[in-house]
């Protein structure tokens, strides 16, 4: 489960308010799974679970504790996918809070919370870099490409 990051990584002034999400699932079972759940500020429990059907449109606050995710495994067939078109809007702030993605374990998840921890470490940091060099994730997977010896 996560926190969206809270502001633009390249406009300095925007504070990231609301996420607009809709589905572009045709035909889309329950079995599959790929349900979004919405989870109270505290993450103790999961306020809402949403199956991602055509058409369906999800609008929520994106603030430091807007928990939520789709956090159990998907069992669509091969060749099926959990399709959305995520929309973000901001407003702008003179000092924005600026936080990376947060993530955070569910209640029950207790040996995947050291995990969690180092994730969200690294999370910080390579957003961090990202906003001091004024890359983004194509331009940073191409460095890495280059490390690894690969071809685009």
């Amino acid at each position: 489960m996560h926190a969206d990051f809270t502001a633009h990584p390249h406009q300095k002034n925007w504070q990231r308010r609301v996420n607009v999400l809709v589905y572009l699932n045709r035909d889309w079972k329950e079995e599959y799974g790929g349900k979004l759940e919405l989870w109270d500020k505290k993450m103790k429990s999961c306020e809402a679970a949403v199956l991602p059907v055509y058409n369906r449109c999800v609008i929520f606050n994106t603030d430091a504790d807007s928990y939520h995710g789709h956090p159990e495994p998907m069992t669509c067939p091969e060749g099926v996918f959990r399709r959305s078109i995520a929309l973000y809007y901001y407003t702008v702030e003179a000092n924005p809070y600026r936080r990376a993605t947060y993530y955070k374990a569910r209640p029950g998840d207790g040996s995947n919370k050291l995990l969690v921890k180092l994730d969200n470490a690294l999370v910080s940091a390579y957003t961090a870099v990202k906003s001091r060099l004024g890359a983004n994730d194509k331009v940073v997977s191409g460095i890495l490409r280059m490390f690894q010896g690969k071809k685009k």
